[in-house]
């Protein structure tokens, strides 16, 4: 939830104004298509439960309207990590998070403004 509120401002944004970036996690493209070829690709169970939820609609147009493949392509993004995700009610450590393993380092999101947006749209 952390992640929609702050990527799309509680659902207000589906296409980033500048830049690849869409839905509501605002995903890139380039990033769904790597973890597809090279994460799921791999691991039978997934292939599965991704053609379970996927449509006909390209991975770009699925990225804006498909909102279970979003859910599962942003969930993906975190599942890698060899870092167990914080506990639900720890924000900040959730923030801290975020800003590691979906945003990176060189992101210009930040740690208090993710905490400010999930207290704005998810509380």
């Amino acid at each position: 939830m952390g992640t929609w509120a702050h990527e799309s401002a509680g659902g207000h944004f589906i296409k980033q104004q500048r830049g690849p970036a869409c839905g509501i996690f605002q995903i890139e493209p380039a990033t769904a298509n790597s973890l597809l070829e090279h994460y799921v690709a791999r691991r039978k169970p997934f292939v599965d439960f991704i053609e379970r939820y996927s449509t006909q609609q390209t991975i770009d147009e699925q990225l804006v309207t498909n909102l279970a493949f979003q859910v599962i392509i942003a969930r993906l993004v975190y599942y890698p990590k060899p870092q167990a995700l914080p506990d639900a009610g720890d924000i900040v450590a959730l923030a801290g998070y975020w800003k590691t393993h979906y945003n990176t380092s060189l992101g210009k999101g930040t740690v208090k403004k993710f905490f400010d947006d999930y207290h704005r749209y998810v509380q």
